[in-house]
């Protein structure tokens, strides 16, 4: 599995297998305005590493936000775009905008793209660098995002990316990690950690998860599902 980088080289390498599939389709002006758009953030993020990361803030959270938003759209129009190619792209977008201290305001897609690559791996290590990623991911969404205000939708992009973090931190079989995603759940979703610990047990069992793994687990369960006793 091909992991997302913030790295401008990585991204740039990414980007051009999707202008060079893009050249075997019929050019218009729609397409080589998409084409120019790439090649001028490539342009941005490149100048931006070799000055020491001299964008401001809401640039960074400016510039994300326009080439997620043409990614989606090279991603609809093509509809050729692999997995392989489309989900360590947008991850590393968004990580480029983490890394650059920007805010992420387009959430949905990251978190799509983040989940079908922790579902194409079963590989311990790939599932801990996963979980490292989605943590710098809800570090850097705006703070519309993180107030989750609107919380009736238990679909919503944050509550899924949180929920998965826990997921993909349980996964790794990795005990520093698990612990760093259930204090990030309990922090962000409070009212959700009872069934995620009450659900992770369960999983403990039908899976046969390692000793180490249900112990983390066995832990936060007992401290967030304690069965009410009378005084």
């Amino acid at each position: 599995m091909q992991l997302p980088s913030s790295n401008p080289e990585s991204i740039t390498a990414l980007f051009k297998q999707v202008l060079d599939d893009r050249k075997k389709s019929p050019s218009d002006k729609a397409s080589d305005e998409i084409t120019t758009s790439v090649m001028h953030f490539l342009t941005i993020i490149k100048q931006n590493q070799e000055h020491n990361h001299v964008l401001a803030k809401s640039n960074v959270t400016e510039i994300g936000d326009f080439v997620l938003q043409i990614l989606q759209r090279i991603i609809k129009e093509s509809g050729g775009m692999t997995p392989e190619l489309a989900n360590p792209l947008t991850i590393s977008i968004a990580l480029w905008i983490a890394e650059n201290h920007g805010e992420i305001s387009m959430l949905e897609p990251v978190v799509d793209a983040l989940s079908r690559m922790a579902n194409q791996t079963q590989e311990h290590s790939e599932l801990a660098a996963l979980s490292r990623i989605a943590s710098e991911i809800i570090d850097a969404c705006e703070i519309s995002i993180k107030n989750d205000l609107d919380n009736a939708n238990p679909g919503r992009p944050w509550r899924v990316l949180n929920i998965n973090h826990g997921i993909m931190a349980t996964r790794s079989h990795n005990p520093d990690i698990m612990e760093e995603a259930f204090q990030s759940l309990i922090k962000r979703l409070p009212q959700d950690a009872p069934g995620f610990f009450k659900e992770g047990m369960s999983e403990m069992d039908r899976l046969g998860y390692p000793e180490h793994v249900r112990e983390v687990m066995q832990r936060y369960n007992d401290q967030w599902n304690k069965p009410k006793t009378l005084h």
